[in-house]
């Protein structure tokens, strides 16, 4: 199921043709978790929060990184896709008290000064 998720996900961006590390991209994941807000909420408190990392890990695999690319990168984006994966669970179990917005403008100002060190 999570897969599917996934890939509609992708299907769904790909039109809007945005860039992997763009805060358009960040908000649009973001909102599109709270999509499925109860069934991530029902992987957390079932301590199986895993299969949604497992879902972006399949996205980077899948979608984002490329073969012939160095391997190291991987390791970049999966750092990354960590990031999201924890601040969204977070920001979820807290109640989403902060605006999206705001939370994804975080995420990608960090995202931005680490690429930038790259």
């Amino acid at each position: 199921y999570m897969k599917m998720i996934v890939d509609e996900f992708v299907r769904v961006q790909k039109a809007k043709d945005l860039k992997v590390r763009s805060y358009e991209m960040i908000l649009a994941g973001f909102l599109y978790f709270c999509n499925y807000e109860r069934f991530i909420e029902c992987l957390d408190q079932s301590n199986l929060s895993s299969i949604l990392q497992d879902g972006l890990n399949y996205y980077i695999d899948s979608y984002v990184f490329e073969q012939g690319e160095d391997e190291l990168r991987r390791y970049h984006l999966y750092y990354y896709s960590g990031a999201l994966f924890n601040i969204y669970t977070v920001w979820m179990r807290n109640g989403k008290k902060e605006n999206v917005e705001d939370v994804a403008k975080i995420v990608y100002e960090h995202v931005k000064r680490e690429h930038q060190t790259l």
